[in-house]
C-alpha cells in the first residue's frame, strides 16, 4: 500500500509538470527534469492546449514549448501565487484530428473537471498519419468494448503498470540482442556513413551498411537514415529520393521501424515538386515486385495507396478533416468551451484553409500564426531562425506562437 501510494504521488508531480511555472531556468536540452513546481497556485481560467507535436513541443526543452511560454507571459501573471490563466500542454507527436478528438471526448468525460477554454491546433499528421472512416468505425468498436470491460482492481494499480513497463524495456532490450549503447556507438560507425551519404558517397555508404546490417536490426538502420535526412531537410527532392533508396535496400523496414522515415517522406513530397506521386507509387512497386512480403505490411498498403491514388486520398483525408474539425468546435461548444483555434506557421495550405474554415464557420477566435511566420521568413536564414527540422518551430518560433495567442487569449 505505501508503494502504491508513493507511485501514485510520483505520477501526480509528472503530471502537473506540465502545468507548472518554472522559478528558473536551468537546461536547454532535457525535458521536464529542471522544472521546479509550484504546488499551489490559482488561477482565473483553465486552458487545455490540445493538438499534436507543435503543441507538444517535443524538438524543444518543455519550457521553451508554445503552451509553457504563453503560461509565462508577463500579463499572466496577478500576483504571486496566481495567474489568468494556468494551461495545460495535451498535445501529442503525429496527432491527427480523429485522435484529438477522442482527447476532447477523454477530458469531458473521464476528468474531474472541463476546461474553461481549449487551444487547439491540428490536421497537418491527418496526411502523414491518415485513418480511414472504416479504421475511425473499427477504433469506435474497440473503445466501446474497453469501456464496458471492466478491470481487475490489481491492473489499475501503479504496481502493476511499472510492471508492465519494465516487461516491456526487456522486450524492447531483447529487440536489439542486448547490444548496449555504447556497444553500439563503438561498433556501429553510424556517423561515418553519415557523413559518407552527405558527401555524396551513396554507394560506399550503403556498402559499409551491408557489411554491419546482418548484426544490427531495422531500428538501426531507421537512425541512420533520419539522420540523412536530417542533413538534407532543406533539399526536400533528395530527402524523398534518399528515403525510397533506403527501402529498396532494406524493404523489411516496411515491417518495422519504417513508419516515421515514411512521415518525413510524406512532408518532404508536399513541399517540392521535382518528383511526382505517380513516380513514388511506381518506385514503391518495384519495391513489392522485388520483396512481394512488403505488400502484407499496413505501412506499404497505406503509403501506396497514398501514392498510387493521390488525388482520391488527398479528397478523402480532407474530408475527414473538416468531420472531425467540427465534431470538435461541437463537442467544445456543447459543452460551454471556449474553442480557440490556430493554424500552422508553416505552409500547411490544406490543414490550414480547413481550421480558417470551421472557425469561420463556428465564428471562433482564430490565432493566424502562418501569416506572421511568412511576413518573418524572407530567406534561408530567416526561415532557419524561426523553424527548425520538419517545419517545427525554433525556440523563439514557439515564442512568437506564444505572444500570438496572448493577443486572442487575454480577451477571453
Amino acid at each position: 500500500m505505501i508503494l502504491e501510494i508513493g507511485l501514485r504521488s510520483a505520477g501526480y508531480i509528472v503530471q502537473t509538470g506540465r502545468e507548472a511555472t518554472f522559478e528558473k531556468e536551468k537546461s536547454d536540452s532535457l525535458r521536464d527534469e529542471f522544472i521546479l513546481l509550484r504546488n499551489e497556485i490559482k488561477y482565473e481560467k483553465w486552458v487545455v492546449a490540445l493538438g499534436d507535436s507543435l503543441t507538444n513541443g517535443s524538438n524543444v526543452p518543455v519550457h521553451k514549448s508554445y503552451p509553457f511560454q504563453l503560461f509565462q507571459n508577463p500579463g499572466n501573471k496577478l500576483s504571486k501565487n496566481k495567474v489568468r490563466f494556468n494551461i495545460l500542454n495535451h498535445g501529442y507527436c503525429e496527432s491527427n484530428t480523429f485522435q484529438s478528438l477522442k482527447q476532447l471526448e477523454q477530458i469531458i468525460t473521464e476528468w474531474n473537471r472541463k476546461p474553461d477554454i481549449m487551444i487547439f491546433l491540428g490536421g497537418a499528421s491527418d496526411l502523414f498519419s491518415p485513418i480511414s472512416n472504416k479504421e475511425q468505425s473499427e477504433f469506435d468498436n474497440i473503445i466501446d468494448r474497453i469501456n464496458n470491460h471492466k478491470e481487475s482492481f490489481f491492473k489499475t494499480t501503479r504496481i502493476y503498470k511499472v510492471y508492465r513497463g519494465i516487461k516491456l524495456n526487456l522486450k524492447t532490450y531483447s529487440e536489439y540482442d542486448g547490444i548496449t549503447e555504447d556497444e553500439f556507438n563503438r561498433e556501429f560507425p553510424e556517423n561515418k556513413i553519415v557523413e559518407t551519404f552527405v558527401l555524396g558517397k551513396r554507394e560506399k555508404a550503403f556498402q559499409e551498411i551491408d557489411t554491419l546490417k546482418s548484426k544490427f536490426k531495422d531500428i538501426h538502420f531507421e537512425s541512420i537514415l533520419n539522420s540523412i535526412v536530417d542533413k538534407n531537410l532543406h533539399q526536400r527532392a533528395e530527402v524523398v529520393r534518399i528515403t525510397l533508396d533506403f527501402f529498396e535496400r532494406f524493404p523489411r523496414l516496411f515491417r518495422y521501424s519504417g513508419a516515421y522515415p515514411l512521415h518525413r517522406l510524406i512532408i518532404s513530397f508536399n513541399q517540392q515538386s521535382e518528383i511526382t506521386a505517380d513516380q513514388i507509387a511506381s518506385k514503391l512497386e518495384e519495391i513489392r515486385s522485388k520483396n512481394p512480403s512488403v505488400s502484407e505490411t499496413k505501412i506499404f498498403q497505406k503509403y501506396y495507396q497514398l501514392f498510387k491514388e493521390k488525388d482520391k486520398a488527398i479528397e478523402r483525408i480532407e474530408k475527414s478533416r473538416l468531420k472531425n474539425l467540427r465534431a470538435i468546435a461541437t463537442l467544445c461548444k456543447k459543452n460551454n468551451i471556449q474553442l480557440v483555434i490556430q493554424n500552422y506557421p508553416a505552409n500547411f495550405n490544406g490543414a490550414n484553409s480547413a481550421l480558417k474554415e470551421v472557425a469561420d464557420e463556428f465564428n471562433l477566435p482564430f490565432v493566424d500564426n502562418n501569416k506572421v511566420f511568412n511576413s518573418l521568413i524572407t530567406d534561408k536564414k530567416t526561415r532557419m531562425k524561426y523553424l527548425a527540422e520538419d517545419e517545427h518551430p525554433s525556440e523563439e518560433g514557439y515564442k512568437i506562437m506564444a505572444d500570438n495567442v496572448w493577443q486572442v487569449l487575454k480577451s477571453l
